[in-house]
């Protein structure tokens, strides 16, 4: 029996999204800054500190944005073609991501390089385990000057699918 090693993608859709869930924090924090500004002012005051409350949640969410983006780093995609060569893989992918409006790149060591909503992602062949990794980067300045993670977030969850998946299909279609 034959055991598959990584994520096989059935669908070109984003990756599961898990920040939808935590936007209830944006209510938990609302509701606790309200209590605590009745308790503490009165109404007036009360207000304020839902918007204290509402800042504390975006920053929390950052922070989840963050960690969920550095697990990104780490997923392991299925490779239909295991022993495929990088000029071979950058054969077949370049045409199909470059009509989805991705820029494809070679990087150094031949490996190949999508560009995509200002994020890089090398693609790195994992040899023995018959998988690949999308290694993302922020590209230009926005690796010094970034915020939160939290756009970057939804934007590699989309974009990380797409390429996936249009690796896997090339792949499959070569076999």
């Amino acid at each position: 029996m034959n055991r598959i090693n990584g994520i096989v993608l059935e669908s070109a859709a984003p990756l599961n999204d898990g920040l939808e869930k935590v936007n209830v924090i944006y209510f938990i924090f609302g509701v606790i800054g309200f209590i605590i500004g009745i308790i503490d002012a009165g109404l007036k005051e009360a207000i304020a500190w839902v918007f204290f409350g509402f800042a504390v949640a975006f920053v929390v969410k950052a922070v989840i944005s963050d960690v969920c983006m550095r697990r990104l780093f780490f997923m392991e995609f299925h490779l239909p073609t295991p022993d495929i060569s990088l000029p071979e893989l950058m054969g077949a992918i370049v045409r199909p991501l470059t009509t989805l409006g991705m820029t494809v790149e070679m990087n150094s060591d031949g490996s190949p390089r999508i560009i995509h909503n200002g994020i890089e992602y090398d693609v790195v062949i994992n040899h023995g385990f018959d998988t690949f990794s999308l290694r993302w980067s922020l590209a230009g300045a926005r690796q010094i000057f970034h915020y939160t993670y939290i756009k970057y977030y939804k934007r590699a969850v989309g974009s990380m699918g797409l390429i996936a998946f249009t690796i896997q299909e090339e792949l499959n279609n070569k076999n």
